[in-house]
């Protein structure tokens, strides 16, 4: 799936969330409405959009959310690599 037409604007077909990272370990997954979150130390939050724009309301653990969560799980990564520490460029 390309990303272009996204970045060009259309987002009526897109049906991936966006990814975010924050250091190692740290995964979030976006969508218009929602937003998980999985921390490096395995605890996890959900947030609906619709209902808490300001994400004071962790729904993570309420198991009626548990089939939306494994839906975006598998969009996590699997491993990932140690960052590469005071990379500079060459002048």
């Amino acid at each position: 799936m390309s990303a272009i037409p996204l970045l060009k604007g259309n987002q009526d077909n897109w049906e991936r969330p966006a990814p975010m990272t924050y250091k190692k370990g740290n995964h979030a997954m976006r969508t218009e409405r929602w937003r998980y979150i999985r921390y490096a130390g395995g605890t996890e939050e959900l947030f609906d959009y619709e209902v808490d724009p300001h994400e004071w309301d962790n729904i993570a653990q309420k198991p009626e959310y548990s089939g939306l969560i494994n839906g975006y799980k598998k969009w996590m990564p699997e491993n990932e690599k140690d960052h590469v520490p005071n990379l500079k460029r060459k002048k």
